[in-house]
């Protein structure tokens, strides 16, 4: 899908995220083509399943280069205050994505951001410790469990 350009010769999608003429913020990702070979469609107890192709979870992982998960320990937070409450602390352009019992994916655009967030620790937000950590295509937010974090 093409973006439309704007007067000034920045893209909607670019402006929205703050991005520069020369950057797409893709963070290196082409257009993935999935054909029925890719995946396999099963049910469980009602509940669909869909299994993709080594190739599909590959072209898919490498846009999450720059990744991390985060999550509060010990305490719950909404999205918008994690958001809120992050950009007072980390430096940078990222996006923040919901993944589900109180996990949530924080995606970087540069390589600099990225590190500094994953380094800089221990941080804290509302008197707990943010946990930060590599995303990998392995994630599960159904079966992780974190109970300590070293600082």
């Amino acid at each position: 899908m093409k973006e439309k350009e704007a007067d000034n010769g920045i893209s909607y999608r670019n402006k929205l995220l703050n991005l520069d003429h020369g950057d797409s913020g893709s963070q290196g990702v082409d257009d993935v083509t999935v054909i029925k070979v890719d995946f396999l469609i099963t049910k469980e107890d009602d509940i669909p399943s869909i299994e993709f192709s080594k190739e599909v979870r590959d072209a898919l992982a490498k846009g999450m280069e720059r990744t991390l998960v985060v999550k509060l320990l010990g305490r719950s937070v909404t999205y918008g205050d994690l958001l809120y409450r992050t950009q007072a602390i980390w430096q940078g352009s990222y996006q923040l994505v919901d993944a589900g019992r109180g996990f949530f994916f924080a995606s970087f655009v540069l390589d600099e951001d990225h590190s500094k967030v994953l380094t800089g620790g221990p941080w804290m937000i509302i008197k707990a410790y943010l946990t930060v950590q590599l995303w990998t295509i392995d994630f599960d937010p159904s079966s992780m469990n974190i109970s300590k974090v070293v600082t």
